[in-house]
């Protein structure tokens, strides 16, 4: 069965190694402790939806990769009537 908080821990943590960031690089920017932070990697806890948003700011991805709902790490933008896939 799928299970979105096992599958949202790996992905935090694998996005977070991938960027060669530490725990504590990401939980200084997001002005969170580090048990509150580690937390979420270890899946004893989810974050809210406001942290949620600005870990994708922070990783520069989608919520819906962040949520493994979507297996593509780029932002899409909606705006004028047209989506737009967003590259560095």
């Amino acid at each position: 069965m799928y299970n979105i908080f096992m599958e949202f821990k790996n992905r935090l943590k694998q996005i977070r190694t991938e960027r060669n960031m530490t725990q504590k690089n990401v939980y200084e920017l997001l002005g969170v402790s580090p048990n509150c932070y580690a937390s979420w990697e270890q899946g004893r806890t989810q974050p809210d939806i406001s942290m949620i948003k600005k870990l994708c700011e922070i990783f520069d991805v989608s919520a819906d990769y962040l949520l493994a709902i979507e297996d593509i790490k780029t932002p899409v933008r909606y705006a004028h009537g047209r989506f737009y896939i967003l590259f560095k």
